[in-house]
């Protein structure tokens, strides 16, 4: 029969190796998932900057093949994740992108063309107007970005 002082003895190892088995899972789940989430709000950034990027690109080839000086062009655009908005912008010659919950943003470097000049952002909606006008005699490109319908 165990003495009183070695019961008392394991119960208080085993209270312990519960213990920190508790807080060795606790703070490895919380630093996986904030792994886990930071490299998919990585990724998601990454694809809308790229989408974006390409929408640009596509909006600047229409604008070249044709004659009119004016044109718009609506974009549906990907569902937020998270339940967070998301803005699309040009930072110098960088495409960015930014989601407010949780505040993540990146920026890329872009392969627009120097003649293109973009105005304004685009903030989480499902259509983007990307409204094409190109100067007849300079050759100049501008796109103005915004958040819209099609009615």
């Amino acid at each position: 029969m165990k003495s009183q002082a070695q019961l008392i003895r394991e119960v208080l190892t085993f209270s312990i190796g519960i213990f920190i088995v508790s807080v060795c899972i606790l703070t490895f789940r919380d630093y996986i998932s904030n792994i886990v989430i930071g490299s998919l709000t990585y990724a998601y950034l990454e694809s809308l900057a790229t989408h974006f990027e390409f929408l640009l690109n596509d909006a600047y080839s229409i604008a070249t093949k044709f004659t009119n000086s004016s044109l718009s062009y609506y974009a549906e655009m990907p569902p937020s994740i998270l339940g967070s908005s998301y803005e699309l912008y040009l930072n110098s010659s960088k495409v960015c992108a930014r989601i407010f919950t949780p505040p993540r943003s990146l920026c890329k470097d872009s392969s627009l063309p120097p003649n293109l000049k973009i105005v304004g952002s685009f903030f989480s909606s499902r259509l983007m107007v990307l409204k094409v006008s190109k100067n007849l005699t300079t050759g100049e490109v501008r796109i103005d970005v915004f958040s819209g319908s099609a009615t």
